[in-house]
Formats: structure tokens, sequence, C-alpha cells
């Protein structure tokens, strides 16, 4: 903090203090008795008289500006303190939610086969045969590994409903209703799927042609010693790993969100939460926004809250990145463009892409 006075400050101080030379000096000559008085005294009565309520007004201003400053001061170190205070429980819940990430994990089986099998399929999402043959009892996707491999499970879900339900109904692609079920059984399952929509004539249908479908996914390995099949049983839900990430990065962007703009503006938002997304993959963004289409996760882009507009938090999403429908085409769903950007930007588009 700087205590220098400006230029102006001390042209103004030489004023005050010449005026209060030269004033005596000025009253205390023998044109001016007449007015002062002619003893002594009454001229340094009428001087004091005279001079003091200057002296009280300016020393009066001189306790404004000391106070004034000292009041700056305090309101200075006091933000100081409550940014330090905010940023320390951003880091905090940032490092919670790497740890989240870490603590991620689907398990699959190795099984032993006794039956040999002329041909072994290995979808991308199944892991290298080196890593199977070192532990031939299990096999687990770990930390960020996890989200890629999800992912290509609800787009599955999603490829299948449209082969074996929409061709029966003529419509071909999948709508969002139809999408809304297959992230259902998705995110919770195929039996939550039953309870939810037990009233949906097609409830069954669908439901049954999954839990099929999950069990019979498996692949075929040719092993060393016997054929091995890995099996990671699909459409059982992931409520319990991937409800706990989302609700902590919900709260995560809320508490940077919703903080004063006299506090943190705009920018200074938008600084923090590149710093968050910097933490998610591009299949992290991607799910985060299959979670928001389904209405699952509605309050991240709602009339409340713009967390995928203003504040870009799937700004990194491209096109490509999404199971290729008509129902996802990101320009027609978010085709409003009245959304918050940043000063002195020439472009601040919605997604990266747009920007390339």
């Amino acid at each position: 903090m700087k205590f220098g006075l400006s230029k102006i400050e001390i042209f103004i101080f030489l004023v005050i203090a010449t005026v209060i030379y030269t004033i005596p000096k000025i009253l205390t000559t023998e044109s001016s008795c007449y007015v002062l008085g002619n003893t002594p005294n009454e001229i340094g009565d009428s001087i004091g008289g005279i001079t003091a309520p200057f002296l009280s007004f300016f020393g009066s201003i001189l306790v404004y500006l000391a106070l004034k400053a000292q009041v700056n001061a305090n309101n200075q170190f006091q933000k100081q303190f409550e940014l330090q205070k905010f940023e320390s429980q951003f880091y905090e819940m940032l490092r919670i939610h790497r740890e989240n990430v870490n603590d991620l994990s689907i398990e699959g089986k190795v099984v032993k086969s006794e039956k040999g099998i002329k041909k072994s399929s290995l979808p991308e999402f199944f892991p290298p045969k080196e890593e199977i043959k070192q532990n031939r009892e299990s096999f687990t996707f770990d930390g960020r590994k996890v989200f890629p491999k999800i992912k290509e499970e609800l787009e599955y879900a999603i490829e299948y409903y449209e082969l074996n339900y929409c061709n029966l109904n003529s419509s071909k692609k999948i709508d969002k209703r139809g999408f809304e079920k297959c992230y259902h059984i998705f995110f919770l399952g195929v039996n939550s799927f039953r309870a939810t929509y037990k009233n949906d004539s097609d409830t069954n249908l669908i439901a049954d042609k999954y839990a099929t479908e999950s069990i019979n996914n498996f692949s075929n390995i040719n092993g060393s010693e016997h054929f091995l099949a890995y099996r990671y049983l699909w459409f059982q839900g992931h409520v319990d790993i991937l409800a706990h990430y989302y609700r902590h990065l919900f709260q995560l962007v809320k508490l940077i969100a919703n903080q004063s703009e006299k506090f943190i503006d705009y920018e200074q938002k938008r600084m923090y939460l590149r710093i968050v997304r910097s933490q998610l993959s591009n299949d992290e963004q991607a799910l985060l926004f299959y979670n928001w289409f389904s209405k699952l996760g509605i309050q991240w882009e709602n009339n409340e809250n713009k967390y995928f507009t203003d504040y870009r938090m799937i700004h990194n999403l491209f096109q490509d990145n999404l199971f290729n429908s008509p129902v996802f085409l990101l320009a027609n769903i978010f085709n409003d463009d009245n959304f918050k950007k940043e000063k002195g930007r020439v472009n601040d588009p919605l997604f990266e892409s747009d920007d390339l």
C-alpha cells in the first residue's frame, strides 16, 4: 500500500501553508490595526479568531482522509482474506474431485473356458490380452479409464435401441424420449427401468432385450493355456459410482458461479472454471452432456443455472464425440446465442469447435 502524496495533494497543502503564513502578516500591518485593534492582545485575539476555524476545518479534512484510508485498507485486507478463504475451499474441492475420479472402478471377470472356441471377438472396450494374462481371476478399469468404457456402453444402448425398437415403430432414429429410457437403463439399471416405466406398454420388451444383451456381452480370448472369457456385465447401472461424482462436481461449479460479482467478477469466474474444466476429459464432458440431456442432471442448465452456456462447462465437447443421431445435434439443442461473453474477446463461442 502506498502512502505518498499525489501532485495535486502537494499543491493544495502548499497553498494552504502559504495562506496560513501570509494572513497573520497582512492582518498585523499598521494599516490593519484599526480592524484588529490597537493593542497586541487585541490583535492576537483577532488573528486567533480568524485562523482557528480554518485550522479546525483543515484538521477535520485530514482526519477524514486518514480514516478513509484506514477503511479502504481494512476493506482491501478483508477482500484478500475472503479471496484466500474462497481459493482454499476451491482447491480443496478440486482435490476431492480428483480423488473421486481416482476412486472410480468397474470390475469384470476373466473366466476359464473348458471348450475350445475357434474365433474370438475383441471389442475396443476390452482390456489388452497381455493385461488379462497377468490376472486371470478379475480385471478392473480404474480412474479416468472408466469414462470411455461406460460411454461406449451407453452409446451401445442407444444403437441397440435404434436397431431393435425404433425399426419396429418405423421411426428408425432415436428421439429424446427414447434416449431418456436408454440413459435410465445405463445409469440406474434394467431393474430400476422396469419399476419406473411399469405403465409403459413396451417396458418389458425393452428391458428383456437389454437384460439378455448384458448376459451375452462377453468376449472369448485365446490364452496360452485355456480359452478365457472376459465378462463385463452391462446395463446393471452406474449410479453407485457416478452419482457422487456428479454431485460433487456440481457443487464445485456452483461454488464459483454463485459468488457475488462484486467479489469475483465474471471473467475471474471463467478463469477458475477453466481450471475445473481442464480436469475433465472429452469423454467426461460428453457423459456430462448425456446426463443433462436425460433430465437426470437438468440442474446443470436450466432457467436458474447456465453452467453449460454462460460458464462453458462442456466447451470442449465436439459433435463427433456424441452418438450420430439428429437428436444430439448441438447446433439445434443450443440454438440461442444469448449467453454471457467475456469482455475484450472478439469471439467467445459456446463450443471450442466453433472457434476452429
